[in-house]
């Protein structure tokens, strides 16, 4: 099971910014508590937009399809008035967000009854609102009593997995919302949140709708200049692709750079890539290139090249993906001590 990459509040409010430009559905997927409808009706709230909370758990498939009554040989659907669909303009706005809440805890038939939304708009006889961006919500395999995805449904979504690795992110978010001064302080003094990082499913796929959805994000991204947007990148891709999908798409640059062995030979002395993208790209390739069973020592040149990005770059976005993504394929590396100046580094940063 991969160490999946994971967002706090903060890139979750932008990661939302950048799937809506890209037309793509997120699905925010968290233990409970860890801020997946709260950011979203803040997000909704800063669009000036209102946010219609469906949770699934709780609704019958007609509240979805409507209730179906004779009419001459055929059946008609009677439209719910529960939903922003076409003919409802009267109950709500003409943009707003519709956010599907446990999206894992409803039968199959509600779920597919979700997708077909997701997919076009449509549920049954009935079209939504154009206006109307949807947003997915789950605890996924942070809880119990849940209904797995489809296969249709996960390959139709960006999965977002949060989690507060650190209070850093969370400490930004209280201080950005102007949360009660004893409760920032509980987070500056190190208050525990969650004892551990639960086990994700990994969700993302390789497909060729996939990738149609990373070249929607990629020209989101491009277009973005109104914050930084480098931490979001490999999440983002890992949302759609999956974490190998994510690890082999962001280490197919042409360009010419660092080969593993060079780094191998050499970490202190082999350049750093000056672009943003490559040193993504040659961080992902340091990846690809160990195995599950590669021994510390093999392990260790590579991780101090890789702390390289945050120590002598300021970059420690690129140095936390390259620790994690690395943990994740050759879990030795949580044992070395560069991985435990990283986390030092890492919280220093986000403080």
């Amino acid at each position: 099971m991969p160490r999946l990459l994971t967002i706090g509040p903060e890139a979750q409010s932008r990661c939302l910014v950048i799937l809506k430009r890209a037309r793509v559905t997120p699905n925010e997927i968290g233990p409970v508590g860890t801020g997946k409808s709260s950011i979203t009706g803040q997000f909704a709230e800063a669009c000036g937009v209102p946010i219609l909370v469906a949770n699934l758990s709780l609704w019958e498939p007609s509240d979805l399809v409507g209730i179906g009554v004779p009419k001459g040989d055929c059946t008609q659907w009677l439209r719910p008035r529960g939903l922003p669909f076409v003919g409802n303009e009267e109950f709500f706005a003409e943009k707003g967000i519709l956010f599907w809440d446990e999206a894992d805890r409803c039968e199959a038939n509600l779920q597919n009854a979700c997708l077909s939304g997701v997919l076009d708009g449509r549920i049954g006889e009935h079209t939504l609102m154009p206006g109307w961006w949807q947003v997915l919500a789950m605890n996924g395999s942070t809880d119990i009593y849940t209904t797995p995805l489809s296969e249709a449904m996960r390959t139709r979504v960006c999965h977002l997995y949060i989690w507060h690795e650190t209070n850093g992110p969370l400490e930004q978010y209280a201080e950005k919302q102007g949360w009660h001064q004893r409760v920032r302080d509980y987070l500056a003094n190190g208050g525990r949140i969650k004892d551990e990082e639960p086990e994700w499913d990994d969700l993302g796929k390789v497909t060729p709708r996939g990738l149609e959805f990373v070249q929607r994000i990629e020209t989101a991204l491009e277009e973005t200049t109104e914050f930084p947007t480098g931490d979001l990148y490999a999440p983002l891709i890992q949302g759609v692709l999956g974490f190998a999908g994510m690890i082999g798409y962001l280490s197919s640059s042409r360009e010419r750079l660092p080969t593993p062995r060079e780094i191998g030979n050499n970490p202190t002395g082999t350049a750093l890539p000056s672009a943003q993208m490559s040193r993504i790209s040659v961080v992902a390739r340091l990846v690809q290139s160990v195995k599950p069973d590669t021994p510390p020592a093999a392990l260790r040149p590579y991780a101090e090249y890789i702390l390289r990005f945050g120590t002598e770059a300021g970059q420690w976005e690129i140095t936390s993906f390259g620790m994690r993504t690395l943990g994740a394929r050759a879990p030795a590396v949580y044992g070395l001590d560069l991985y435990t100046q990283y986390r030092i580094g890492q919280k220093q940063e986000d403080a």
